[in-house]
């Protein structure tokens, strides 16, 4: 089957679906790139609500001059990535680490370097370089960064096998997200954020997972 005839049954499953929030949404990310970083080091496999956005405000506030790339590196190595984090194993602090010397050697300063940084294929290669960080993780920092992106997570990939679709690869998955969006008349970040509300405010997600093809 053809990617846009799944976003066409994709569209139909939606609109079945109550409760289910299409309104356009305007993303708008923080201007902190203390804030962006530690948002993005430590969403994977963690409750955003209860666990990252906790921390992530409390970088905010606790550092709230380290809003580019060069003064985060400096609260890094003066406190520590464990202190910066709130977190005590060493894998997410580590990839910090890793992530923001990255940013530092390509000079990147400001969350609007890092923006039209990202376009770039290449640059996306080199993040990939650094252990833990994937597509997901890069599409995550670009839709931080307000680029029109969708990271496929665990919800998305629930919420389409709940239609019945299946795919070959995360880049399937994208198309049709982005296609179905596109459909609809709305964002493709907007289309992001109703699954992910959607998903996250029900149990629907941990039945789902059951018919997601393994990886």
């Amino acid at each position: 089957m053809f990617l846009n005839e799944n976003a066409h049954i994709l569209r139909e499953y939606i609109y079945t679906l109550q409760n289910f929030d299409l309104e356009m949404r305007y993303y708008s990310s923080y201007d902190h790139i203390g804030a962006i970083l530690t948002d993005t080091v430590l969403q994977a496999g963690l409750n955003y609500r209860t666990v990252v956005l906790p921390r992530v405000m409390r970088v905010i506030e606790l550092f709230p001059y380290a809003n580019t790339v060069t003064q985060f590196y400096e609260v890094l190595f003066t406190y520590g990535e464990h202190y910066v984090l709130n977190w005590k194993h060493f894998e997410k602090p580590k990839r910090l680490i890793n992530l923001t010397s990255l940013l530092h050697d390509s000079q990147i300063e400001t969350h609007i370097n890092l923006h039209d940084w990202l376009v770039s294929s290449m640059n996306r290669e080199k993040l990939r370089s650094i252990s833990g960080i994937g597509p997901k993780t890069i599409d995550y920092l670009g839709k931080l960064v307000n680029l029109p992106t969708v990271p496929i997570d665990r919800h998305i990939k629930s919420f389409i096998a709940g239609a019945g679709i299946s795919w070959n690869s995360y880049e399937d998955i994208q198309i049709i997200v982005k296609d179905t969006a596109h459909m609809i008349g709305i964002s493709e970040s907007s289309l992001d954020s109703a699954i992910w509300n959607y998903m996250s405010s029900t149990n629907k997600d941990k039945v789902n997972m059951e018919k997601v093809p393994s990886e």
